[in-house]
């Protein structure tokens, strides 16, 4: 469940916050149907900047009560960093809609030239009514004076803090006073430098209760993960490209121990292979990002095993084909699970497999770390630093898998 979640009141306004938090490792997708996504941080776009107060309300409104849960720690506000907009009244219908009695405003982006001083919006030294903005055709900005901005249109009290307060690490007591009054309260933040905002980022980390932080990209920037990742495991990929006898039987033990997984017919892979690629991509990504262990098997008895050779008997494919082409379509599928979730390692069953994905990474080589089991080697590719097992078909006792499982889990 999310621990932050975003709220932005413009497409592009999404997109550059929301990415500063995928750099951090975070899954972050932008939705756009209105509906709740699926990922560690949702980004909602109101499109709300130049609509009437009333309607932002609204859709702030709904926005945070259909995303939020019991772990949402801190709601995101993202906003523009010259103030247009409703910025007021989406803040305060973000607090209400979240019960949220601290509202931190760390709007600076220094990169771009933008500060806060003395809690005055300045974009390259001068305040903001004294530039284009002020003019701006659809949202004109009428104060330069946050504290102005925002209570022009809500009742929320403001307090600006200097910045002398915040680099002499004041700032904390501050925040535990407005938590321990009870009262909503906005605090704005003074920011010149990239340093301020990682001050104040590391700051909302040792802070209790709910937070509704606004902002751009700057302070999203700087957040540290433990504000909006969870210190959870990342799950195992296996990719059993073996008929071993052994194989299955050791993925059958797994899933009996409540390991997911995921059986294909060969003879899809021959004759749909793009159609049959998305669909396990598709539903072995579903299972990683709810952190569930997934194993994707071509083989799962010797029935299968026999099917699959009367198939190629029947239609005149040599054995090395037909295992070139699964091989190749397992490379493809790895290349694609591996570079799109995060994990605590990968098994391959089968040389072949291991080849086909480091062949698809374009990796020329395989660092060879340790040994987990005997003749079951861990290391990583050269191009990939995810932790890769490798393990020939009919090696490894019944709870191999099981074992490598947990030895990937508790080592990444």
């Amino acid at each position: 469940m999310p621990k932050l979640i975003v709220i932005a009141d413009d497409f592009t306004g999404s997109n550059d916050t929301g990415v500063q938090l995928a750099k951090k490792g975070a899954l972050v997708a932008v939705a756009l149907g209105g509906k709740p996504v699926d990922c560690d941080i949702p980004v909602i776009n109101t499109e709300s900047r130049a609509l009437q107060q009333a309607e932002a309300i609204d859709k702030v409104t709904a926005a945070v009560t259909k995303n939020i849960d019991e772990d949402t720690r801190i709601v995101f506000k993202k906003i523009d960093s010259t103030f247009r907009g409703n910025i007021g009244a989406e803040i305060e219908a973000a607090a209400k809609a979240f019960g949220a009695t601290l509202i931190v405003v760390a709007a600076a982006i220094p990169a771009a030239k933008r500060t806060t001083i003395n809690g005055i919006c300045l974009v390259n030294g001068i305040p903001v009514t004294d530039t284009e903005f002020a003019t701006d055709p659809k949202t004109p900005v009428h104060h330069a004076d946050i504290a102005s901005i925002i209570g022009c249109q809500s009742n929320l009290p403001c307090q600006s803090i200097a910045l002398s307060h915040i680099r002499a690490n004041y700032l904390d007591e501050t925040l535990q006073q407005v938590q321990d009054n009870n009262k909503p309260q906005v605090l704005i933040l003074d920011a010149e430098t990239d340093a301020d905002l990682a001050t104040i980022a590391n700051l909302l980390v040792t802070t209790n209760g709910k937070i509704v932080l606004v902002g751009a990209a700057g302070i999203a920037n700087q957040l540290p993960k433990a504000l909006f990742i969870k210190k959870t495991k990342a799950p195992v990929l296996i990719l059993a490209g073996s008929m071993s006898k052994i194989t299955q039987q050791q993925v059958d033990y797994c899933q009996q121990n409540g390991l997911h997984v995921i059986d294909i017919d060969a003879q899809d892979i021959w004759h749909h292979p793009d159609m049959t690629l998305s669909h396990v991509i598709e539903h072995a990504g579903t299972l990683l990002r709810q952190g569930k262990h997934c194993a994707i098997r071509t083989a799962r008895n010797q029935a299968e095993r026999q099917r699959a050779k009367q198939f190629c008997l029947q239609h005149n494919i040599s054995g090395t084909k037909m295992g070139d082409t699964v091989a190749h379509f397992l490379g493809q599928l790895g290349k694609a699970l591996m570079e799109s979730y995060p994990l605590s390692g990968v098994l391959f069953t089968g040389g072949d497999i291991a080849t086909a994905v480091a062949a698809e990474l374009g990796a020329d080589g395989y660092i060879i770390k340790g040994e987990i089991q005997p003749c079951i080697p861990h290391g990583h590719f050269t191009q990939n630093n995810t932790t890769v097992v490798t393990k020939a078909g009919g090696f490894g006792t019944v709870d191999a898998i099981e074992h490598i499982i947990t030895y990937l889990q508790d080592n990444s």
